[in-house]
């Protein structure tokens, strides 16, 4: 339920990945504080002078604020900032503001994907062709095709 919740996938291996110790045969005692994943860490960075703080808005899949006090410093000494953004694939609007200025940016978070290759070949090194191929992916999801006629595929997916 924990990897479905936080992962939007059934396969419990995405949750022990990360909480090792622990398997299917050998789970966590009720109670125990588990590490799930819950999406990427984007970092935005910036500078700016003669400020004091940075707000920051993002909006998206995930969305949230945070306000970053810098060190005071002369006003002609540039104060460096970053901070680390949770995201999700999607669409994203950050827009960042100090000392009355404002800047807005919008980008895209892809999801991620995995890419195989299969070639199955006789004992000869011949191609074996049209033969059908599953594959199962550690996410649990199933990938099943064809192999052309050279005895290939190439397959992609999330």
């Amino acid at each position: 339920m924990l990897a479905q919740q936080y992962t939007g996938y059934k396969n419990a291996n995405l949750i022990y990945d990360y909480n090792l110790g622990f398997s299917r045969a050998k789970p966590a005692p009720v109670g125990t504080g588990l590490i799930v994943p819950n999406g990427w860490k984007l970092n935005i960075e910036g500078s700016c002078s003669n400020c004091r703080s940075i707000d920051i808005v993002w909006q998206g899949p995930t969305n949230g604020q945070i306000t970053l006090q810098l060190e005071k410093k002369r006003p002609d000494e540039i104060s460096f900032w970053q901070h680390y953004l949770v995201v999700k694939p999607g669409v994203y609007a950050v827009t960042v503001t100090a000392s009355g200025l404002v800047e807005t940016t919008s980008f895209t978070v892809l999801q991620p994907t995995q890419e195989y290759e299969i070639e199955l070949l006789d004992q000869a090194g011949n191609p074996q062709t049209n033969m059908g191929y599953k594959i199962r992916l550690r996410n649990g999801h199933v990938v099943s095709g064809v192999l052309d006629s050279k005895g290939y595929a190439h397959v992609s997916d999330p």
